[in-house]
């Protein structure tokens, strides 16, 4: 297994160089993949004391992951409301979304250290073969620590796709005025303002609020916040 998840990773590096991103993005899945059944594997292979560790520190990692989920949907909702300006929990299923989505970002950018010193600890008691496949666990811990940064508007974008799509309205009527666009979604109901979510708009996303005065057949559109289209990768 070790030997197969030192071929993923050159596979993918070898990939990355001639520049096939596609190719290269399929290598690094299967090395995370190979990774994570290899540290399956490991761990189970380790028992006595190590698994004894891990038992004790169940409760700390439990108590720790919990506050880590507070925090982080405290911050998820202030974002929202900073680029938005509504309330997140007016939408349930774009909560849900980033408020996880957040957390898992959090919980990702931890688990190097805690990858890394964990390591450290056994280090002296592994195999060979056990050794690489440690340094590969601490490598994509280290590899997801770098992406996270820097994919996280992409992943967030997504999530703001997917739950407006599912939750929010395709149109929006102003006395006899009635619009509708691909790219927008909607929130709000025969009300005088509108929260708008648009997504690659002329490469762009964002939200905006849309006024609709009473007895007034004319829609006013005052931008809240926009930015470019993220990329995956940069050309």
């Amino acid at each position: 297994m070790s030997l197969l998840t030192c071929i993923g990773f050159l596979l993918f590096l070898f990939f990355l160089n001639i520049g096939n991103s596609t190719l290269a993005i399929i290598g690094l899945i299967a090395f995370y993949l190979l990774v994570i059944v290899s540290g399956i594997l490991l761990f189970f292979d380790l028992g006595g004391s190590e698994y004894k560790l891990f038992k004790k520190s169940r409760l700390v990692l439990g108590l720790g992951f919990s506050f880590l989920y507070l925090l982080t949907s405290s911050y998820a909702a202030s974002y929202f409301m900073q680029i938005s300006n509504m309330d997140i929990g007016d939408s349930p299923l774009l909560e849900l979304g980033l408020k996880i989505t957040y957390f898992i970002f959090f919980a990702l950018m931890l688990l190097q250290p805690l990858s890394y010193m964990f390591f450290l600890y056994i280090s002296d008691k592994l195999k060979i073969p056990q050794v690489i496949i440690g340094i590969s666990i601490v490598l994509i811990t280290t590899i997801t620590l770098f992406l996270v940064p820097r994919w996280s508007t992409n992943v967030i974008v997504l999530v703001f796709d997917w739950a407006t799509q599912s939750e929010w309205r395709t149109f929006v009527s102003c006395g006899q005025e009635k619009i509708s666009y691909p790219q927008e979604r909607y929130y709000g109901f025969n009300t005088e303002k509108y929260t708008v979510y648009f997504s690659d708009r002329n490469g762009e996303w964002g939200f905006e609020e849309l006024q609709c005065p009473e007895d007034d057949n004319e829609l006013i559109r005052i931008p809240i916040s926009k930015s470019n289209m993220p990329k995956w990768f940069q050309s």
